[in-house]
């Protein structure tokens, strides 16, 4: 990676020259065909155009890896430090991957601490590894999934975290410590009148979030009583040790058609049918 500076060449020149270059290859009755190829790999027609503009026929990707080092483009400034870091002039593959590798497995477990919202993903994902969930053939539940692990949907635990716009006329009442707490709370679980009790210091609304839709929201109870008795056990018990077991290649099939059901219920809109057994009135009227 020690390559002696060179002067500052024309990002045109060498973008033309790669574009005469693949046009080369790739269009046979060109004068640039590879029967012409000169010993360089270069057509003539790029040698000439390189000549040109004053570049030597050295293969492009060496003339483009000499500029982005010169330019101490973020790429190469993290190779040096990768280097500095190890005390090594020259860096086997198999060294820097390792060390890149746990260098960011060590950042992504600090990640899972720092950050709250993160805390789902962290109670069903311990370890790094290739995920079963990504092999569900049906794109619908597939998201789903990956929307459930990364918190990254519409319950309220999250769409509540959001400060009202400034413009509203309520804004210094809903933008406060106890409203935010409503704005996550299950609006089934939790009675519309409760809201007035929003400013008191007792107030403890049931939050919807993760744990509450997939186990303890009587509004999906039809759909856990239609689950396998493993998974349903799981879910009721709602053992930290169990999750990533709900997770897995054995069960995320129907985990992840129990997590459609549910979704179904919960944002009917999202929805271009909805199934009468899986959206009760009493949800509609409320949400």
């Amino acid at each position: 990676t020690n390559s002696p500076k060179v002067p500052h060449m024309d990002h045109g020149a060498i973008k033309q020259s790669c574009q005469l270059s693949l046009l080369g290859r790739h269009r046979p009755g060109s004068n640039c065909h590879p029967d012409n190829q000169t010993g360089s790999g270069l057509s003539p027609k790029t040698i000439e155009s390189m000549n040109i503009h004053g570049l030597s026929t050295l293969p492009l990707v060496v003339h483009a890896f000499r500029e982005q080092a010169d330019l101490s483009l973020p790429w190469y400034e993290s190779v040096t430090r990768l280097k500095s870091a190890l005390h090594q002039d020259h860096i086997h593959p198999d060294l820097a991957k390792s060390t890149l590798e746990d260098s960011f497995r060590e950042l992504w477990k600090s990640s899972l601490k720092l950050y709250p919202k993160l805390s789902f993903y962290h109670s069903v994902k311990s370890e790094m590894g290739y995920e079963p969930y990504l092999e569900i053939l049906n794109h619908t539940n597939r998201k789903n999934v990956a929307k459930l692990r990364g918190s990254n949907h519409q319950l309220n635990c999250e769409t509540g975290r959001y400060l009202p716009s400034k413009s509203s006329p309520n804004y210094e009442y809903e933008s406060s410590k106890n409203n935010s707490i409503w704005r996550k709370s299950c609006k089934v679980c939790c009675d519309v009148e409760a809201e007035s009790l929003a400013h008191l210091p007792m107030y403890d609304p049931i939050i919807e979030d993760e744990h509450h839709i997939l186990a303890t929201c009587p509004i999906y109870h039809h759909i856990r009583l239609q689950l396998e008795d493993n998974i349903k056990s799981m879910i009721m018990v709602w053992d930290p040790q169990d999750l990533p077991h709900l997770f897995s290649s054995g069960h995320i099939q129907a985990f992840s058609n129990y997590i459609r059901k549910i979704f179904r219920v919960r944002f009917p809109k999202n929805e271009e049918t909805i199934h009468s057994d899986e959206s009760p009135s009493k949800f509609t009227q409320t949400f």
